[in-house]
């Protein structure tokens, strides 16, 4: 589905988890929730299909994801 992606997020400990297949409207919801974590916790982890990876390089977008979480949308 073109509507689907992959969500790569990156925590503080460097660890990068890819979840395959979230939908724009969640990767939406995401970025614009009050906290990320209650929202990645209760709408995403363990959710969607998932495989980790370690990640060398990771830029945060703002400083509210470096504070928390480092996410990225990757468009394939």
């Amino acid at each position: 589905n073109s509507e689907e992606k992959t969500l790569i997020i990156t925590f503080n400990n460097g660890k990068r988890y890819e979840y395959l297949n979230v939908p724009q409207l969640v990767f939406e919801c995401l970025m614009s929730a009050d906290s990320l974590g209650k929202f990645f916790i209760a709408n995403i982890k363990n959710t969607f299909r998932t495989f980790s990876r370690r990640c060398d390089i990771a830029t945060p977008t703002n400083r509210r994801l470096s504070e928390c979480l480092k996410i990225f949308l990757c468009l394939h």
